[in-house]
């Protein structure tokens, strides 16, 4: 799966990264096609869930990052057309994040470096660990579900792989598709 969020974020992005616990190591996450191309960085403490994982991830990225685009690796739907637009939808803000049918999808999304660092060590240090919390924290441009449909019309880019069904349905999804390519 998590070659499939790689794919599409390379397309869009310039520098990609992939988060693991401490004690991971890089050739049991990052497929071998992707291994020259994209860092491999380690949450900063065991167990701080996925606010530290972004954490570190941010703060492996030089200050030039304005904006970074934040996807699971469950969430193997993504593709170009989406990072790029929820990166032209954050232009003004401190994250664009999908608000469908008013429940928020923390991933994917983007946050704007600089805010995102500040507010989630103010988090960490109150003993907060939640990416719903930091949204609610960042000046957020809530993306609708008609607008996230102008380029994902089955909204197939916010399905995260939970279960084994769900799995299923992607595995579906992936043989009609066309493969990302640069």
């Amino acid at each position: 799966m998590i070659a499939h969020v790689l794919r599409a974020a390379h397309t869009c992005v310039e520098q990609v990264r992939v988060v693991g616990r401490i004690r991971q190591l890089p050739e049991e996450v990052i497929p071998m096609e992707f291994r020259e191309t994209t860092s491999f960085i380690s949450d900063a403490f065991p167990d701080g869930g996925p606010l530290e994982g972004f954490r570190a991830g941010l703060e492996s990225l030089p200050d030039s990052n304005q904006f970074v685009f934040l996807s699971g690796c469950d969430s193997p739907l993504i593709t170009p057309k989406v990072i790029e637009y929820l990166l032209r939808m954050a232009e003004g803000y401190e994250a664009a994040v999908p608000w469908i049918d008013g429940a928020l999808s923390p991933m994917p999304a983007v946050y704007q470096k600089i805010a995102a660092v500040s507010r989630i060590e103010a988090m960490q240090a109150s003993g907060e660990r939640s990416l719903w919390r930091l949204v609610e924290r960042l000046q957020t441009r809530r993306v609708t579900r008609e607008e996230l449909e102008q380029v994902d019309p089955g909204l197939e880019a916010l399905i995260n792989v939970n279960e084994a069904q769900t799995l299923e349905t992607v595995t579906m999804i992936w043989s009609q598709r066309q493969p990302i390519t640069d």
